[in-house]
């Protein structure tokens, strides 16, 4: 494989491990309390509890209706989706660098400023088009079924709703980027004597 292929390769599977991880990092307790998240999401997502919870989860009276069990059915299904990606993505990275250490250097150095450009169009599209056609459009690319409508006074919206969204899409976008750039450091540091 040539150094450019690797070097091409590289950066997406930098960029997915970066994202899949960060994604994973914020469906941790941890991440959820410190983000002032209601913790009923994660503790699903993670196992910790099971459907019955949620079906007789109530909060202030209001419980989660079918349709936002079954979209948070969903989430845990794409959570472990993307630990499975999390894995792949650190699989190709270091057999990449492994096939050829000088190329994949070059894309741990290209990885951050990539990402900073796609994140910058997302950002920027974000700001010219506003939070619900980005997240619909997320929504719609990530869970096709279509369970992930719900009016502004579901259970799920209130738990979870634009504030907390945001707040999520900033806290990945920074752990994506502490990430790669931690790469980048050692990638210059470590790989910088590789000839």
């Amino acid at each position: 494989m040539s150094g450019v292929a690797i070097g091409i390769i590289g950066v997406f599977a930098l960029i997915a491990f970066a994202i899949t991880g960060a994604v994973l990092v914020l469906f941790t307790p941890a991440a959820f309390a410190a983000l002032g998240y209601h913790p009923i999401a994660v503790e699903y997502v993670l196992g910790t509890i099971d459907q019955a919870v949620l079906l007789v989860f109530q909060m202030e009276g209001q419980v989660f209706s079918p349709r936002e069990i079954s979209h948070l059915a969903d989430v845990k299904t794409m959570i472990g989706a993307l630990r499975w990606g999390f894995g792949a993505a650190l699989a190709v990275s270091a057999l990449l660098a492994f096939l050829n250490a000088r190329a994949f250097r070059a894309a741990c150095l290209w990885a951050p400023a990539i990402f900073v450009a796609i994140g910058g169009a997302v950002v920027l599209a974000y700001f010219t088009f506003g939070f619900q056609l980005v997240g619909s459009v997320f929504h719609r690319v990530f869970f096709p079924q279509g369970n992930w409508q719900f009016p502004f006074s579901s259970l799920i919206i209130r738990l979870y709703g634009t504030d907390e969204m945001i707040a999520g899409t900033v806290f990945v976008i920074a752990v994506v980027l502490a990430l790669l750039a931690v790469i980048a450091v050692v990638a210059w540091a470590g790989f910088g004597r590789v000839r």
